[in-house]
Formats: structure tokens, C-alpha cells, sequence
């Protein structure tokens, strides 16, 4: 076992806040001492902070089995599928975004947006119907000549109805809380600068050692979107 293999770096895990679907209030896992995920806590119906990074994931939930893929930043990206069924987890598939899509149509996109609230790093997690309100908001952000990183996003829920189903339930809205002061910015880059230098070493670390390795050939983005990074 060579030196690189003890000096690969480690992929950091966050706190995760989801808004549950049927409350419309946001909850939160911590970290515990053992790396694991604690028992969800409500944190209230609006969540602000900075989103200093946009990642994407596939994923798809069953009452028999659940799969989901390694974190990715562009259509481009070659990942790994996993399925838990039964407690235990197998590796499903590997390949490209439109592939997957293609071979198992049942995997939806999840945006993960990693968000600086307070002192903490958070992954915010947006599916379903909360993406048809995520992606207007990166449009008026564009449109606004403004990036992410540059402006205070707030977090509510919204009431929304299921017309099949005639049952309603709750998806995230997004709003623009004004601009990071200057002083704020000094934490906000310091915040981005970490976390996109551990990606991307990340990146350079499984590059070494893929076995499957990013293709030339030209994919779509994911849902063909413009981050405004």
C-alpha cells in the first residue's frame, strides 16, 4: 500500500435539512460522534442561508427497494447507482446521466444545495415539485446579473395539490433575503474555497483509481439548467 493510498482525501459529510412533505417544516439531521445520522429535528418553516455550491444526484424511493448514485456536477459526469433492498446494499449500475435515465426510468434528479448557515455547511435537499420552484429562482437570479453565492436564499414551504392523487402536500419555495454584506463575503469565500479545494481533490483522487472514466462524447446537462455560478 503506497503513500498516496493513506494521503487520499476524504470525503467531508454534512448536516442534511429536508422539508417534510406533509408537516411544511423543515427538519434536520446532525452528525453524530460516529459519523452516522441522527434522529431528524424540526428547525422551523424558513431556512436562510448562503448556497455556496449546486451538486445533483439520482435517486429513486420504493416501498421495496431504494437506489440512489454518488453526488455529480454535470450531465457529462459518469456515476455509480446503489440499490438497498432488505437492509442490504448492492452496486446496480454504472454510466453515464442519460444512460441511467434511459435503463432505469424510475431514477429522478435530486439538487443538492449546500448551503453556509450560520457557522455550519449545510446540504439542502430538492426534489419533485420543489425543483419547479428552484429553477425559476436561478433564472431571476441570472437574470439579475446576481450568483448564488452573492445573495442571503431563504427557504419557505408552500402549499401545492396532487391532482391525481386529490391530496395535498408541501414543496420548498425560493426567495432572494437581500445581499451578503462584504464583511459576510470574507466567510462566504473562505466557506467555498474549502469546500470546492476537498472536491476537487476528490475528483483527482477517484480519476487515479476509476475504473470507469468520463467519456469525450457530449452529453446534455442534467434537466438542462444554468446554475448561476
Amino acid at each position: 500500500m503506497g503513500e498516496k493510498t493513506f494521503m487520499r482525501p476524504t470525503q467531508e459529510k454534512y448536516p442534511i435539512i429536508n422539508l417534510n412533505g406533509e408537516t411544511g417544516i423543515f427538519v434536520k439531521s446532525d452528525l453524530e460522534e460516529d459519523g452516522k445520522y441522527g434522529e431528524k429535528q424540526e428547525v422551523g418553516n424558513v431556512v436562510e442561508g448562503v448556497i455556496i455550491a449546486v451538486r445533483q444526484q439520482l435517486s429513486e424511493w420504493t416501498k421495496n427497494y431504494q437506489r440512489s448514485s454518488n453526488e455529480y456536477d454535470s450531465g457529462n459526469d459518469k456515476v455509480v447507482v446503489w440499490e438497498t433492498a432488505k437492509g442490504v446494499r448492492t452496486k446496480m449500475a454504472e454510466g453515464s446521466i442519460k444512460e441511467l435515465r434511459e435503463n432505469y426510468q424510475g431514477l429522478r434528479s435530486v439538487y443538492l444545495l449546500y448551503a453556509l448557515i450560520g457557522n455550519e455547511v449545510i446540504k439542502i435537499k430538492v426534489r419533485g415539485a420543489g425543483l419547479s420552484n428552484l429553477f425559476p429562482y436561478f433564472n431571476e437570479l441570472r437574470d439579475a446579473g446576481k450568483h448564488l453565492f452573492e445573495v442571503k436564499t431563504q427557504l419557505q414551504p408552500s402549499q401545492m395539490t396532487n391532482e391525481s392523487l386529490k391530496k395535498n402536500y408541501w414543496a420548498p419555495v425560493f426567495f432572494n433575503a437581500g445581499d451578503v454584506s462584504e464583511e459576510e463575503m470574507e466567510k462566504v469565500a473562505a466557506r467555498m474555497e474549502a469546500f470546492h479545494s476537498n472536491l476537487k481533490a476528490l475528483k483527482q483522487s477517484y480519476e487515479e483509481k476509476a475504473e470507469i472514466r468520463p467519456e469525450d462524447k457530449e452529453w446534455p446537462e442534467e434537466e438542462n439548467k444554468e446554475v448561476p455560478f
